[in-house]
């Protein structure tokens, strides 16, 4: 990443810039900060608007309650909201299979897209990997989200089969992977044993 400003360590009013994390879609490079006000939640501001004095408090100060988070231009955020929609925006069309069924977002998450952006930073977040419910009966929530490949993502989804082979239960693509045979091969091999 290029970091054509260097910040870090330096006040900006409230805050102190920390480290430089990535860059929006346009290219611009997003400060890790933390604030006065001791706040356990690290903000993310565009290093420009440090510098010229725009943003110079966190999103949890008393009395500043309209500040905004600085990355709604982001893949995480595009993350963020589309998880959200699913739990609670009923005219979108994965809702029946998340919010209908009484997956929620956790209040932190839901009131404060930071908190979110805050923790998956911290908890491995990196393009190309999705965000994943590790008990898909929970919602959305810290100890219950994580970040993985299309492959983990997909053998934990609700919708799999499982099949015992060789006194293991476990996802088709598992037990192909186990056995270091195409997921194709398995299926065809299962069906001809039911017969």
């Amino acid at each position: 990443m290029n970091h054509r400003l260097d910040i870090k360590g330096q006040k900006f009013g409230r805050l102190t810039a920390l480290y430089p994390t990535f860059a929006n879609n346009r290219g611009l490079v997003l400060w890790a900060c933390s604030c006065d006000c001791g706040s356990k939640i690290t903000t993310l501001i565009l290093g420009h608007e440090l510098k010229s004095g725009k943003k110079n408090f966190c999103q949890f100060c008393k009395n500043n309650s309209k500040i905004k988070h600085g990355y709604a231009h982001t893949k995480l955020y595009d993350v963020y909201c589309k998880a959200k929609e699913r739990c609670h925006k009923t005219t979108c069309k994965d809702f029946n299979d998340y919010g209908g069924r009484g997956i929620a977002m956790c209040d932190e998450w839901k009131n404060d897209p930071g908190a979110f952006i805050a923790w998956a930073l911290e908890n491995g977040y990196k393009e190309g990997l999705s965000l994943d419910r590790i008990d898909n009966n929970k919602g959305y929530s810290p100890d219950n989200c994580r970040f993985v490949n299309y492959f983990v993502q997909a053998n934990n989804r609700s919708t799999n089969r499982h099949v015992t082979i060789d006194g293991i239960s476990d996802t088709i693509a598992n037990h192909a992977k186990r056995l270091n045979i195409k997921r194709t091969t398995l299926v065809s091999r299962l069906k001809a044993a039911a017969r």
